[in-house]
């Protein structure tokens, strides 16, 4: 690689002073305006590169310290002696084993008290929903009878006024019959009048003022209506008896509806009062309820006590002893996974945007030499605190800065959690493909890109070498380095990295040093370099 960097050392210094000799061969044309400016010059021409396969992978370096990806602060929701301690630092737990044993004495004394008292208070606030129930039923039992007496007041005035209507409308009916045959005897009196008007009365004997000898009719016919005359007046009599009647009964109707509506008032008052009280039971349960969720938290934390690991692990840190008596919510020790590792690293700002999830990253560490273990990257953290800062690693590291990436250990390896380890993260990865400098591609009107090569085919002892023009298709780009393909192009074939500086169709006159660089090793743009 340093060889590669003299090399490339010599090549610019060459350009350099191709260049100056071009100014030079310029200023000389500019003074005789007859002449044409040739763009190559009699020295040799170097500014070319072999098209050969190359390694485009790139990648940024890292550092970072090796962390487990899953990690458990075991903490205590119980201040409570530690009577028994189970693990030590180092120690490899299960998920499930018991940690630690804290005095459950006291809380089990509480316990105990509170069950008592709820068990008391449980039997009278259920003697007290009893009378409660019965109080209720009673009060709907109490509306039911009196609405039916009140009901059955409604139905006997119902009943009287109906009666005395019914005989109301049988005397209506009678005057009315008595009506229609008294004016039917008027009418036979009034006919007999007419024709006794008419007869001789010389043939009759007159018995007196008003009246003449007959068969009899006509004193049964004024007999009939006088009758009838003395029943019309005694119905008409009868029903002025039954008018009488009707205000009191309507009246009593009227009153037993009334009472109808008090009694149903009065009692749904009563019953609404009875189901309130009922109702009123659940909110009056307060006190029970809370006492019941002190109980339950007394419960959890006697559950509490025996402290057991959530996951299996490593026990890389313990801040208790046996007999301690930690506080609530502090931490008893920390359980890391060495099976699943990661490595929190620093990005400079120049590179983040560069960093994407998913990308492969390559592992080395001191205690594991030259072995390279396989990561992914996991995480990229791109927001930076205000004090400069970025989010905190969960291995703890203070020292970070900018922006920072979470890389996850893939497989099992050696490492372990602690250890200082270095990481590519490997940005493009591609290798054997064919490639050039950024600088040789040309396009034209059209966008269409393109490089110029030095053609040396024509050439007998292949010192010279015609520029052609070869269309080419672009790939990914690495570096000052992008991939290029075309059918016209061979391998070795010389790709000028200048293509400003000549013209197609120019003749070059190439140095023997382009003529061996054909033959040296593919540059390796993927090496690192130590300055």
């Amino acid at each position: 690689m340093v060889l590669y960097i003299m090399k490339k050392i010599f090549r610019v210094a060459v350009v350099i002073g191709t260049m100056l000799i071009s100014m030079c061969n310029m200023t000389a044309c500019n003074s005789d305006s007859t002449e044409e400016i040739s763009y190559v010059d009699s020295t040799y021409f170097e500014n070319v590169m072999p098209y050969q396969a190359q390694d485009l992978s790139d990648f940024i370096s890292v550092s970072g310290t090796v962390a487990s990806e899953s990690s458990v602060n075991v903490t205590t929701s119980v201040s409570a002696k530690i009577k028994q301690l189970n693990v030590a630092v180092g120690d490899y737990v299960n998920e499930g084993d018991v940690l630690c044993i804290l005095d459950d004495t006291e809380i089990q004394q509480q316990i105990d008290e509170l069950e008592t008292n709820i068990k008391n208070a449980s039997a009278l606030d259920e003697n007290t929903k009893e009378l409660n129930r019965k109080a209720l039923e009673n009060a709907k039992q109490d509306q039911t009878i009196q609405l039916k007496s009140a009901t059955d007041e409604i139905s006997d005035a119902k009943e009287d006024y109906n009666k005395v209507y019914k005989k109301y409308s049988e005397t209506i009916d009678s005057i009315n019959s008595c009506v229609l045959e008294y004016n039917d005897v008027c009418n036979q009196i009034a006919q007999y009048e007419s024709t006794m008007q008419d007869i001789n009365y010389d043939d009759y004997e007159l018995i007196d003022e008003y009246s003449y000898s007959d068969d009899g009719t006509y004193d049964s016919l004024t007999s009939r209506r006088d009758e009838l005359s003395a029943k019309i007046e005694s119905y008409k009599a009868e029903c002025s008896t039954y008018e009488d009647q009707f205000d009191s009964l309507k009246k009593a109707i009227e009153t037993a509806n009334e009472n109808y509506d008090a009694v149903k008032r009065s009692t749904d008052q009563a019953i609404e009062s009875a189901q309130n009280t009922v109702d009123m039971e659940d909110y009056q349960n307060d006190s029970s309820s809370s006492t019941a969720i002190q109980l339950n938290n007394l419960k959890t934390q006697l559950s509490e006590c025996t402290v057991k690991a959530e996951q299996s692990g490593t026990v890389t840190s313990l801040s208790i002893a046996q007999g301690d008596t930690p506080t609530e919510g502090s931490l008893l020790m920390t359980i890391e996974n060495n099976s699943q590792l990661k490595i929190t690293v620093n990005i400079d700002e120049g590179d983040i945007l560069k960093v994407k999830e998913g990308m492969n990253v390559i592992v080395t560490s001191t205690a594991t030499g030259d072995t390279e273990i396989k990561g992914t990257v996991s995480k990229v953290i791109t927001i930076v605190s205000s004090n400069g800062n970025s989010t905190p690693s969960s291995d703890g590291s203070s020292d970070n800065t900018g922006f920072t990436a979470e890389i996850t250990i893939d497989d099992d390896s050696d490492l372990l959690v602690g250890m200082k380890a270095k990481a590519k993260i490997m940005l493009v990865e591609k290798s054997n493909c064919y490639a050039v400098l950024y600088d040789c591609i040309m396009y034209d009107d059209d966008g269409n890109p393109y490089v110029l090569v030095a053609d040396t085919s024509s050439s007998d002892d292949g010192t010279s070498a015609t520029v052609k023009r070869v269309d080419v298709t672009i790939g990914d780009e690495s570096g000052s380095y992008i991939e290029v393909s075309s059918s016209d192009l061979n391998e070795n074939d010389l790709i000028i990295t200048t293509p400003y500086d000549v013209l197609e169709g120019d003749t070059l006159s190439l140095s023997p040093y382009v003529l061996e660089f054909e033959d040296n090793q593919t540059i390796d743009e993927s090496e690192e370099v130590v300055y």
